[in-house]
């Protein structure tokens, strides 16, 4: 079940859009963070962490879907 949610995830997800929205925030918390390095919990696929580190972020992700 979870990795029919990946293959399709995606797909559904209008990225550009949602980082739009999120990453303002994102930055402004992170920001008052005194470390590069972020885990991102429940990474799905990647967008979020792909989109910290083009903002020079150290990422990890991990998720109880291996796909």
């Amino acid at each position: 079940m979870l990795s029919d949610l990946a293959r399709y995830y995606d797909v559904v997800v209008d990225w550009e859009k949602r980082l739009q929205r999120e990453m303002p925030l994102l930055r402004k918390v992170l920001a008052e963070v005194p470390s590069q390095k972020v885990l991102v919990a429940g990474c799905c696929t990647g967008g979020h962490m792909l989109a910290l580190a083009k903002e020079g972020f150290e990422v990890m992700g991990i998720d109880s879907d291996p796909a």
